[in-house]
């Protein structure tokens, strides 16, 4: 899949992207701690389309499995940097091939991803996260009135 992030901005401009986990960084190969000076390594530059105004980024295909938080930066010099202004702000949940959209979900049915420590459930009147040691490896999404 390509193209999955998205945003909205000012036609002619430069915008980029971090992929943030917790206090790790994507880093165009891996997450790591954050690091100022590696700013550059964690800039995903996103593309204006020919829709003017309307950018797009791809998640990276090596990109694991997890709850992400993405943050689309405005460029306002020749490289990315830290003084850039954060434009946008979402969340993703990355299946470690596409995202996982809840409201893909119909209400009532189940879902089981395979990853590590974490098991969330969702539903009216209901909602609470669970995390399971390394042992245990899977996330169990279930939706449904309660």
């Amino acid at each position: 899949m390509a193209n999955e992030i998205k945003s909205l901005y000012t036609t002619q401009k430069t915008l980029y992207v971090l992929i943030i986990s917790g206090t790790s960084i994507w880093n165009g190969t891996a997450l790591e701690l954050i690091s100022i000076p590696n700013w550059q390594n964690y800039a995903i530059l996103m593309t204006e389309t020919a829709v003017p105004g309307l950018y797009y980024a791809s998640i990276p295909t090596s990109l694991p499995l997890g709850k992400f938080v993405i943050i689309a930066y405005l460029q306002s010099g020749d490289t990315p940097a830290s003084g850039d202004i954060a434009e946008r702000v979402g969340q993703l949940i990355w299946n470690g091939f596409e995202e996982v959209d809840l409201s893909d979900i119909a209400i009532g049915t189940e879902v089981n991803v395979n990853v590590d420590n974490i098991s969330i459930t969702t539903g009216v009147g209901n909602s609470e996260s669970q995390f399971l040691p390394p042992s245990e490896p899977k996330v169990s999404i279930k939706t449904g009135v309660s």
